[in-house]
Order: C-alpha cells, then structure tokens, then sequence
C-alpha cells in the first residue's frame, strides 16, 4: 500500500478499469452528462477489463426510470455497464466512509466522480 501511495506521489500513472457513477441516478447529478462523456471515449483505447457502474438511488429522465433509460442508453457500448439501486442514509456520513458504499469501490483501479451539476436551483 505504501509503494502505491508513494507512485501516486511521484507522479505515476494509476490504471483505472472500473469507473462508477455514485450519486441519486437523475440527471440534475450529472448523469446524462457523465453518460455523454463515457460514450465520447474511444473503445479501443481502454483497459480490457473496463466496466463503468451506476450506483444509486433510480429516479426519472426523459419521462423513464433512470434504470430503464440508462439500458437504452449504454446498450451499444461495447463494455459491460451495472447499475445497482443504492439508498443512502440522509444526511449521509461520508461518500469515502467504506461502511456506506460498496466495497468494490474502494478496491484498486476504481475511481467514482461525485458530484452536482450547479443548475441555478434557489
């Protein structure tokens, strides 16, 4: 663990096959965009163990189940794409606390971007 922090420091690059989308499954999360940016990515060009992985609570987009649009959506990638319905306590303890999300998440070769979009919501 050590050796890998200290690569990390020196600047070395970290291979990441698993990327996953952590957050309420709605598009004001950022969703569609982050659906828009991993289909932007040139295939051949990724780890042959790429996945990407959706994980949170369904909600609606587009008048669809997020589950249901986000199968038509990735249906042609060409890398496996997983969702898992996740409800997270309210408020949340932490998004890295390993007791509130799932233990892959923390292994080697994962990476989740958190987050919001700002829409102007007042």
């Amino acid at each position: 663990m050590r050796a890998a922090a200290a690569a990390l420091q020196a600047g070395a690059e970290k291979p990441v096959w698993r990327l996953a989308f952590f957050s309420r499954l709605e598009e004001r999360k950022g969703l569609k965009l982050f659906v828009e940016a991993v289909a932007a990515l040139d295939a051949a060009a990724l780890d042959a163990r790429f996945e990407v992985h959706f994980v949170g609570a369904e909600s609606r987009i587009d008048m669809l189940a997020s589950g249901a649009w986000l199968r038509e959506r990735t249906a042609a990638w060409t890398f496996p794409a997983r969702t898992q319905e996740l409800y997270l306590p309210y408020p949340m303890p932490s998004k890295t606390d390993p007791t509130t999300v799932p233990a892959w998440l923390h292994q080697s070769g994962a990476t989740r971007p958190c987050g919001s979009i700002g829409l102007g919501y007042h």
